[in-house]
């Protein structure tokens, strides 16, 4: 089912999502070019003047943020909150890139074409969402990064996993407008991404996030619950300040002071998980 135009206005008004090439940018690449040595070194290179290093590991780690935002939170809003699946295929999609003095920006072009999918079989439903965007479209893009930079696979799925989190425990969470059960229906499809997909929705032989979730702790230095990251994404690397974010595994001021303390969604992951 298409998307109708209010929820297409939706996505680009809320998320670096376009359905058609009218937007300036000032570069266009075929998502399927990143494959390509040649092509996606080339992007970096440019990329690398606005990230204060040439160190490819740095610069492709920066880049999986940037790109796994672009691309996972539409698609996941998208099948949570309108039981619609975006057309992710690498072959029909475009990355756009815009570069100015200070700062650059991605936005992805998918088309919006006709997905033929059953949206009453729920779980056939996600699995083939999860295929579309992860098996096909992001786990080949991560390939490509970790043979041609260098880059710990791990580090680019952790990396996923934030705005994953993201998504669903704040963006979505905070979505005062909709009803609760258009909200619990996305919690029960993000605990199930964690807990039940298949390795084989990833294209991969283990599930690449499920490490990553885990409980948050309130944190004295940020005065907020924080979950701490098992990579280091290496973004003190593109600072001449050596910054570190605020969930890093290298950042000493992270002091716990309640090892107990979860978030609301992290409980209620739980008390599903032992009520199953």
């Amino acid at each position: 089912m298409k998307l109708v135009e209010s929820e297409r206005n939706f996505l680009e008004e809320h998320f670096n999502i376009s359905f058609s090439h009218n937007r300036e940018e000032t570069i266009k690449i075929p998502t399927k070019h990143l494959l390509n040595e040649s092509n996606l070194l080339a992007q970096f290179q440019r990329l690398s003047l606005y990230m204060n290093t040439n160190t490819k590991q740095v610069i492709a780690s920066q880049f999986s943020k940037r790109y796994a935002y672009t691309i996972v939170s539409p698609v996941l809003f998208a099948m949570s909150i309108l039981n619609k699946q975006l057309n992710t295929d690498l072959s029909s999609s475009t990355l756009g890139l815009s570069l100015d003095e200070e700062k650059w920006k991605t936005t992805i072009y998918l088309s919006d074409l006709e997905m033929h999918v059953n949206t009453n079989d729920r779980e056939a439903f996600r699995s083939a969402v999860w295929q579309s965007l992860f098996r096909d479209h992001l786990t080949p893009i991560w390939h490509a990064l970790a043979t041609y930079c260098h880059v710990s696979p791990t580090l680019l799925w952790e990396n996923t996993a934030a705005y994953i989190f993201w998504l669903y425990e704040q963006k979505i969470s905070s979505m005062f407008e909709l009803s609760p059960c258009v909200v619990e229906q996305a919690m029960d499809d993000f605990h199930f991404m964690m807990d039940h997909a298949a390795p084989s929705d990833f294209g991969v032989p283990s599930h690449p996030l499920k490490r990553f979730y885990t409980p948050k702790n309130w944190i004295t230095s940020n005065q907020k619950q924080v979950r701490k990251r098992k990579t280091c994404c290496l973004y003190y690397a593109t600072s001449d300040e050596g910054k570190m974010c605020g969930s890093c595994p290298k950042n000493r001021t992270l002091v716990k002071i309640d090892d107990a303390s979860i978030t609301a969604s992290t409980a209620v992951h739980h008390a599903l998980v032992q009520a199953k």
